[in-house]
């Protein structure tokens, strides 16, 4: 399994990294990874808006389930994301990052316990 990291680079720029989860413990169920420690989560339901320059309010996976996002990091990259993508949000400080909901969607909101 795989997600993106967007995170804050020591320049105060976000940049995106990609990340592969390993799974290793058997389970009846499958490979599992390790836990994650997380505070709540959130349902989202998202319609087309542009939403400037900003950081992430908290750490937080979003698990695209429908729906097409544009998310453009401040280092400069742009990348889209769409259903089964899963993005780790982790640039609470910095620049930040402008994202683009293109059309209607919807999302779980993981926020990490910190």
């Amino acid at each position: 399994m795989n997600y993106t990291r967007l995170y804050t680079g020591e320049d105060g720029k976000s940049y995106f990294e990609d990340i592969s989860v390993e799974t290793s413990t058997d389970n009846p169920l499958g490979k599992l990874s390790q836990p994650i420690a997380v505070k709540e989560l959130l349902f989202r339901k998202s319609i087309p808006a542009i939403y400037e320059w900003h950081t992430a309010p908290h750490k937080q996976f979003i698990v695209y389930l429908s729906g097409e996002a544009k998310v453009e990091a401040s280092g400069g990259e742009i990348r889209h994301f769409k259903a089964g993508d899963i993005l780790l949000a982790t640039d609470v400080h910095g620049e930040g990052h402008r994202s683009t909901i293109l059309n209607e969607g919807e999302a779980l909101i993981i926020i990490l316990d910190e």
